[in-house]
């Protein structure tokens, strides 16, 4: 049997919406072609956007959703986590998110 090990507390975010975790959910009965929902989750005030979507969603279509949904109402972060995998802040090169 593994002996347990301590637990280590992610640091607690300052304002909203600076850092998030995203996951997808599904799949799902179809409605509307969308089998899926993105679950985009504040990680300060644990406030979720929901979106419709498709399990076959791809990292570009991801950022188009987060653009048009997030971004525009709570600007930008400073770490996000996808489906356990940290994404680091990239804010020097972000421009605008490609079709």
């Amino acid at each position: 049997m593994k002996k347990a090990v301590s637990l280590h507390l992610l640091p607690t975010p300052k304002t909203p919406w600076e850092e998030i975790s995203i996951d997808v959910i599904g799949p799902l009965p179809k409605s509307e072609d969308k089998d899926a929902i993105l679950v985009v989750v504040d990680q300060f005030s644990k406030m979720i956007r929901l979106m419709a979507t498709t399990t076959s969603i791809f990292s570009n279509e991801v950022a188009r959703i987060y653009w048009d949904n997030i971004w525009k109402i709570h600007s930008i972060l400073s770490r996000t986590e996808y489906r356990g995998t940290e994404v680091k802040d990239n804010r020097e090169n972000l421009h605008s998110v490609p079709e």
